[in-house]
């Protein structure tokens, strides 16, 4: 499995950047459901209603970035340039597909080593997991998080990332990768998230 970091303006770069530069109006694109993998808790009442169709890409970006057009609005200059985070992650070729129930404990575990959505924060950033394409998962989150504070990242959180790569792997029986630099597998392991697939009210 192989991580890739990366750190936008506003989540439709990231957006376009997870679907790939030659994806037209991203804004309009319609995100079906079997390319949602999870996304934040509380925002099922921030999207449209059920008969209005499908969410957009821009129905999501508008969720992702509503933290950080709030700080500006109260503080009026943004700390970080770059408040929306991205991890793309790629399967090796030969590995197998993941099931919709192991996409949701890679994507659970990821942003808890990073240090975005830590459990039982109840106040932490706003994320989305997407899988457009076969071996790929995209995980999206905003850098502000739902108090106004500033998502705490990990330290070093790009080599915490690297490792937890490595036990979900270990974990869920993957081709493993050559370990990068300074990525030695610590003592102290993370929990494993339990293999269920959590159930979304229908919209």
């Amino acid at each position: 499995m192989i991580a890739r970091l990366s750190r936008h303006a506003n989540a439709g770069d990231a957006l376009q950047d997870a679907y790939g530069s030659d994806t037209d109006d991203i804004g309009e694109r319609r995100i079906p459901g079997e390319e949602l993998v999870d996304y934040w808790y509380s925002i099922d009442g921030l999207l449209p209603r059920a008969d209005r169709g499908p969410d957009t890409a821009r129905d999501w970006c508008h969720m992702l970035d509503l933290p950080v057009r709030q700080h500006q609005l109260e503080h009026g200059v943004l700390e970080n340039p770059s408040p929306l985070w991205h991890c793309s992650l790629r399967l090796h070729p030969e590995d197998r597909p993941l099931t919709a129930g192991e996409r949701w404990e890679v994507n659970r575990r990821m942003l808890r080593a990073a240090g975005i959505s830590p459990p039982g924060d109840d106040h932490a950033s706003r994320w989305l997991a997407l899988a457009p394409r076969p071996g790929r998962l995209e995980i999206l989150a905003s850098l502000v998080r739902e108090d106004g504070k500033p998502a705490r990242l990990h330290h070093q959180h790009f080599r915490a990332v690297m490792r937890e790569c490595r036990r979900l792997e270990e974990d869920l029986g993957l081709r493993r990768m050559p370990r990068p630099p300074g990525t030695a597998q610590p003592a102290k392991r993370l929990t494993p998230w339990v293999h269920t697939v959590p159930v979304h009210p229908q919209r």
